[in-house]
C-alpha cells in the first residue's frame, strides 16, 4: 500500500502544480473516476480523467486540492481536505472534499470524488 499511498500524494501535488502530465503517468488506463452531479459522472482511464480535469481548467478557472488527512484501511484510502476554487488566479471559495481511492492488487482501480458545496463549484464550472 505504501507505493499507492505515495502515488496518491503525488497526484494531489501534481494537481496543485497544474502538472497534468505527471498525473497521467500515475493513473491506469482502466481506472474509474466518479464525481457527484451536477458536475460529474463516471470517467474511465487517462482520457476520461483529461475530460474531467478539462472541466475545471477553462476560462481562467481551476481547482486546487490541499490534503488535510489521509487514512487507509484494507483496500481503501480516504483523503480529505480543502478544495480552492480559483478564477483568474484569485481564490473565490473554499470547499471541503473527501475522496475515496479503491486499490486492488497494488493498483488504483476507482476514485470517488466528493465535495461539500457543489453549488459553489457548479457556479464556476457549469
Amino acid at each position: 500500500m505504501s507505493n499507492v499511498w505515495k502515488s496518491i500524494q503525488d497526484i494531489y501535488l501534481a494537481l496543485e502544480q497544474g502538472n497534468i502530465g505527471k498525473i497521467m503517468t500515475l493513473i491506469e488506463e482502466d481506472t474509474l473516476f466518479m464525481l457527484d452531479k451536477p458536475l460529474g459522472g463516471t470517467y474511465r482511464g487517462r482520457e476520461g480523467l483529461l475530460l474531467l480535469i478539462g472541466r475545471f481548467y477553462q476560462g481562467g478557472s481551476r481547482v486546487s486540492k490541499h490534503i488535510v488527512q489521509m487514512v487507509s484501511q484494507d483496500d481503501r484510502v480516504m483523503v480529505s481536505g480543502c478544495t480552492e476554487v480559483l478564477v483568474n488566479g484569485e481564490v473565490i471559495g473554499e470547499v471541503p472534499f473527501a475522496d475515496v481511492w479503491i486499490v486492488e492488487d497494488g493498483r488504483i482501480v476507482e476514485v470517488q470524488l466528493y465535495c461539500l458545496d457543489t453549488a459553489l463549484v457548479s457556479k464556476c464550472f457549469l
